[in-house]
């Protein structure tokens, strides 16, 4: 539940926080849109191969470093394109993994607790874009903090056991 709440958060921080990035806010976006698209196509792979726990970390990580990037060194003009691309690509695969993860739990249980995750998520995504209205670089902190605790929550997460 921490994660998906973790997710959807950044998720919707990093949206409305684009608007407020140097460089062309059209660039930004269409970047953004990009490794949107791409992070769906790979969070699924990974997540098959290697599994949720693995795809969740990484995806983590990726979202950390990218938004430690950005913190530090968003006057770098182009390369804040590469940053935005880290960032969103990282939280967008986190986001769409947390949707697999749902597999985790029993088949007896999985709608209930899609339902109640997702729920619980959105209530606590309603809150990111006024925490997208703070004076740099606090949202971008707190977006690598989540993303931090999202990652080393994912390592404790218990994966399915196989038949």
């Amino acid at each position: 539940m921490f994660l998906w709440m973790v997710s959807a958060f950044n998720y919707f921080l990093i949206n409305f926080q684009l608007r407020y990035l140097k460089g062309d806010i059209y660039r930004n976006q269409i970047i953004s849109s990009l490794s949107e698209v791409a992070a769906y196509l790979v969070s699924g792979a990974i997540g098959a191969k290697l599994g949720i726990r693995v795809c969740l970390i990484v995806s983590f990580l990726i979202a950390l470093v990218g938004s430690i990037l950005l913190v530090l060194y968003e006057d770098m003009g182009h390369s804040v394109m590469a940053m935005i691309l880290a960032t969103k690509f990282g939280i967008s695969s986190c986001f769409s993994a947390v949707y697999l993860a749902n597999s985790l739990f029993p088949p007896l249980y999985a709608s209930t607790t899609l339902g109640i995750c997702n729920f619980l998520a959105r209530l606590v995504s309603m809150i990111a874009p006024p925490f997208a209205e703070f004076d740099k670089p606090l949202p971008m902190i707190l977006f690598a903090l989540l993303s931090l605790a999202g990652t080393f929550v994912s390592m404790f997460l218990r994966t399915a056991k196989s038949e």
